[in-house]
């Protein structure tokens, strides 16, 4: 789960979940704007948990 607190950039509304079960690729393109940036340990563990899905 991510807290709003746990945000480096920006802000989400609520507590969320972050999906690294379901990976996707988007067309840079098609990005409009950045909404905000994870703290740096969040990210590591998101990666972790991406890894581990990957064996």
């Amino acid at each position: 789960m991510l807290d709003p607190s746990e945000m480096a950039e920006g802000s989400i509304p609520k507590r969320s979940r972050i999906k690294y079960d379901k990976v996707f690729t988007l067309e840079k393109r098609l990005i409009l704007k950045s909404l905000g940036r994870v703290s740096t340990d969040k990210l590591a563990k998101a990666k972790a948990g991406l890894a581990s899905l990957l064996g």
